[in-house]
């Protein structure tokens, strides 16, 4: 599932019957399925039915099946999580995979940036990267390790982690691991990159309020790291600075103002209703820097 072409057999979106959930996990069981991992499945279908979507009831049965199933809470950022490190297990923690990896964000934010754009600019890979001077036979290793993580597309594009529930848990994870006074700062920048480089910038962030504000308490928990983790709150400062990019010069040009709309409506439906307050804000104090603009310019 997790390394499948966007559009080939896609599964349903809305869940499915806990029945049908339940054949889907054993499916993927790869031949471990057991009475408890059976009991333990339906336990957690009662308490969260967002786990009754194919894609994580696939997933849970793909955990159960390479004996990785959380033995904590079962939700959809916990399974989600758990195919993430599944998904990257036989790459190492050298420094080149790390860099890889935070161009991977970029392409996955951006949902596909142009391979040749972003290794042109000199400037951004060293700011993704940390490492103020690369090499020609640098910057092609560096290449090659981001094709081995995300592959080609055709037309010279980096395709973004997919399917996109992980592919969005991918970008936050990779920020939630920094350190909190980083995290602001590292997430400005990346969207910066990403509004000029990426195919579709807008469409992932409406994907990540749709599927991930409400979620603050498990992506908290799901981002522990040697016994610490960010609070809830600092979950949703994270989400909202993502979201805020929209109101940016180039993302205004690129539809950012509907993007910010589209997540107003995901952070109401969800019941959130002060990051639903903080991005109206963020949308009028733009509305009103507009008109302001105008007036002075006539």
């Amino acid at each position: 599932i997790v390394g499948s072409e966007k559009g080939k057999d896609p599964l349903p979106l809305e869940p499915v019957t806990k029945a049908s959930a339940l054949q889907i996990a054993e499916a993927w069981a790869n031949g471990r399925w057991t009475r408890a991992a059976s009991e333990r499945i339906q336990d957690a279908l009662e308490k969260d039915n967002e786990l009754a979507r194919p894609l994580f009831a696939a997933l849970l049965g793909h955990a159960i099946g390479s004996e990785q199933l959380s033995p904590g809470e079962l939700n959809p950022v916990t399974v989600a999580s758990t195919a993430l490190a599944h998904q990257f297990r036989a790459f190492g923690p050298g420094s080149q995979w790390v860099n890889a990896k935070n161009l991977l964000v970029v392409a996955t934010a951006g949902q596909g940036v142009a391979e040749e754009g972003i290794f042109d600019d000199s400037e951004t890979v060293s700011g993704l990267t940390g490492k103020p001077l690369w090499s020609d036979t640098d910057l092609e290793e560096l290449r090659t390790h981001l094709r081995l993580l995300g592959g080609t597309a055709h037309g010279g594009l980096t395709p973004p982690l997919e399917p996109d529930f992980l592919g969005s848990l991918f970008v936050l994870e990779n920020l939630l691991h920094l350190p909190s006074r980083k995290r602001a700062a590292r997430a400005d920048f990346l969207m910066s990159i990403v509004w000029r480089y990426g195919q579709s910038p807008g469409e992932f962030l409406s994907r990540l309020a749709s599927d991930f504000i409400g979620r603050a308490d498990q992506l908290a928990r799901a981002s522990a790291r040697d016994g610490e983790h960010p609070d809830a709150h600092s979950v949703d400062e994270l989400l909202i600075c993502l979201i805020q990019s929209a109101v940016g010069d180039e993302a205004l040009k690129r539809g950012g103002g509907g993007v910010l709309a589209s997540a107003v409506h995901s952070a109401s439906k969800a019941g959130e209703t002060k990051i639903a307050l903080r991005l109206i804000d963020a949308l009028e104090a733009e509305s009103n820097f507009c008109l302001t603009d105008r007036k002075s310019t006539r």
